[in-house]
């Protein structure tokens, strides 16, 4: 396999570009090696959609595997695997490294590596058996190992220690790590050879976030000033395993007039007696709000059967009396009293 570098400097960044030759009648898989600053740095790796002309991000497949952070091993390459395969960095997207694969001109001569004796198959790089972490950034947690052609999968567990999902890149990547992200995690290496596991645990501290405020609510008063109010709460997310509650107000206030009030205003006021004989009395009043009628007998409250707070009351004339009634009518506006005797 053969490699043509060229190396271009835009805006301070190193970007790379290398061809890469192959045989597809005799070479089935290819190892690209994204050329960043670190071995331990963390890339993302995208290939050219020859329709489209965009990029597209590669995942975790049966020809698909990521061997360490910075690498990418394609299996079984066929012609529709050629083309433009570039590794970025996943937070600010800069390009390291691009990989222009080309299948190999047959006249070339063929170059014959002897590969030397694979070493023990051992971790190189592991995360601590227990890692607690909080919410609101990235954590990377990498699993490397050495010996020969070695291929390194992550999965997350179950409480029980059976596998729950496989995870795309060869260790875990939690870009904004939430409650339910606490479990058990596994490593495993392979090569033809032996094969080799880490199980670990990661502990999540999630610290509240303040939510949206919501809407402001109706005006508490029907007519004149009054007070609306809105709230949010310590919900995006909410604060878990010991974490930091929210700082914020959580409530506000401010006034608010939904319309003017006007004073009670008497419409009509009196009393007459039934074709039954039974009494009745009316007091009937505008204003804004709709003012409250209140009726007593000699000063005192009305029993409710009569329907004290009603414009009209019919008193039974077994129950009627003489005496004085009053009608007492009420807004926020104002009020007043008026009293009629009665002589039965």
């Amino acid at each position: 396999m053969l490699f043509f570098v060229l190396i271009v400097l835009v805006s301070n960044v190193l970007s790379i570009t290398k061809v890469v030759n192959i045989d597809l009648n005799s070479e089935k898989e290819v190892l690209l090696i994204c050329l960043t600053k670190n071995k331990e740095d963390f890339v993302t790796w995208y290939k050219k959609n020859s329709k489209t002309k965009t990029f597209d991000e590669l995942g975790f497949s049966e020809t698909v595997i990521f061997p360490d952070l910075n690498s990418i091993q394609l299996k079984d390459v066929e012609k529709e695997d050629l083309g433009i395969y570039v590794c970025k960095d996943p937070l600010t997207e800069v390009t390291f490294t691009t990989f222009e694969l080309v299948e190999k001109n047959i006249t070339q001569v063929t170059k014959v590596t002897i590969e030397p004796p694979s070493p023990p198959l051992q971790w190189v790089l592991l995360p601590n058996s227990e890692n607690t972490i909080t919410n609101g950034r990235l954590h990377v947690f990498a699993c490397r190992a050495s010996g020969g052609k070695v291929n390194v999968e992550a999965f997350r567990l179950n409480k029980n220690g059976s596998i729950r999902e496989k995870l795309r890149q060869g260790g875990v990547v939690l870009h904004n790590p939430s409650e339910n992200d606490t479990g058990k995690y596994l490593c495993v290496a392979n090569n033809s050879a032996a094969s080799i596991k880490h199980e670990f645990n990661i502990f999540v501290i999630v610290h509240g976030g303040i939510s949206e405020w919501s809407h402001w609510s109706l005006c508490n008063q029907n007519c004149g000033f009054g007070t609306q109010v809105r709230t949010r709460n310590c919900t995006n997310p909410k604060p878990a395993n010991g974490g930091m509650p929210c700082s914020e107000e959580s409530l506000q206030r401010r006034q608010c007039k939904s319309r003017s009030c006007s004073a009670p205003k008497l419409t009509k006021f009196g009393f007459d007696l039934t074709d039954d004989n039974n009494l009745k009395l009316d007091c009937f009043a505008t204003g804004i709000p709709t003012p409250k009628i209140l009726w007593k007998y000699d000063g005192d409250d009305l029993p409710k059967e009569y329907g004290s707070e009603e414009t009209r009351l019919i008193i039974p004339k077994t129950k009627a009396r003489s005496g004085e009634y009053s009608c007492t009518v009420e807004n926020p506006a104002g009020y007043f009293t008026m009293y009629i005797n009665v002589d039965l």
